[in-house]
């Protein structure tokens, strides 16, 4: 896998996701690194608990993925997922019901500060469709 180049600006597009019958779910988190200014694009996944919530699933993959772009050199950063509670939590720190998901913020927060500069954005379903189908190929 090439380092990125640190003057480019990359996307990475996360999803935590859950699949499969009620008696057996599948759960995990996976990310994507992209820029379309050098044709790069890495992909990263895992495996999680089968008992996480949609929310931490969605924390793990972000926190998954700023730590891979960080790894890589990405120094230039735009984070996307469809998940508006991890969004309002870390760049507006509103508060969430579920007190462990406090330590999921507060490792998200602090990867932001590993990057030149950062934006995370909530986008429609469509958008990480990547992520969520890369998530699904996790067994």
């Amino acid at each position: 896998l090439k380092a990125a180049d640190a003057s480019n600006q990359y996307t990475l597009v996360v999803d935590g996701t859950h699949w499969g019958p009620r008696a057996a779910p599948m759960t995990a988190a996976a990310a994507v690194i992209k820029s379309d200014a050098d044709d790069f694009e890495a992909k990263v996944r895992m495996s999680l608990p089968r008992d996480m919530t949609n929310n931490e699933s969605d924390f793990c993959a972000l926190i998954l993925g700023l730590a891979a772009a960080q790894q890589l050199g990405v120094r230039k950063l735009v984070a996307q997922t469809d998940n508006d509670i991890v969004v309002l939590a870390c760049m507006w720190g509103m508060s969430v019901k579920e007190p462990h998901l406090y330590v999921y913020r507060h490792f998200a927060v602090e990867l932001f500060g590993c990057f030149e500069s950062f934006e995370l954005q909530q986008v429609d379903k469509k958008e990480i469709e990547g992520a969520k189908a890369l998530a699904r190929t996790v067994g």
